[in-house]
């Protein structure tokens, strides 16, 4: 039941990834301040669409994505939104401070602004459920 429901939830979340990738890395800006032409903005364009960049991106993050979404309904259970986005955008930031161009920061950002993602309203409502203990060995 899980996997009917996570399978749709993952290629809609892939889409979603690699179209918010294509949207934002043109529009983010080089540090400190820093201005780029516009030939070289537009060679930048280029090559991200020439390479499939946000397809590649999409596909990297699929697995990072996957576990996350399973792990944060046990991890914050009944938890307002607010609490899981402030996660996320942590999150963004442990990665950008590891690598400035790890791909996980534009991810989290985009999870953490999204109110849907963070009510867990993907989630079915087993998901949140209590694990069994039942046949845990003491």
């Amino acid at each position: 039941m899980i996997v009917t429901i996570l399978v749709p939830l993952v290629a809609a979340i892939i889409g979603a990834v690699g179209a918010i990738l294509a949207a934002w890395l043109p529009k983010r800006r080089p540090p400190r301040g820093a201005e780029l032409e516009p030939e070289l903005q537009a060679r930048i364009r280029n090559q991200f669409e020439k390479l499939g960049l946000g397809r590649r991106h999409s596909v990297l993050c699929d697995n990072e994505l996957a576990g996350r979404s399973y792990r944060l309904p046990h991890q914050f259970g009944w938890a307002e939104p607010r609490e899981v986005s402030v996660h996320l955008s942590e999150s963004a930031r442990l990665a950008f401070a590891m690598n400035q161009n790890d791909r996980r920061v534009v991810m989290y950002e985009a999870l953490a602004a999204d109110e849907w993602y963070c009510a867990g309203d993907y989630t079915p409502p087993l998901a949140v459920a209590a694990p069994d203990r039942s046949r845990d060995e003491f």
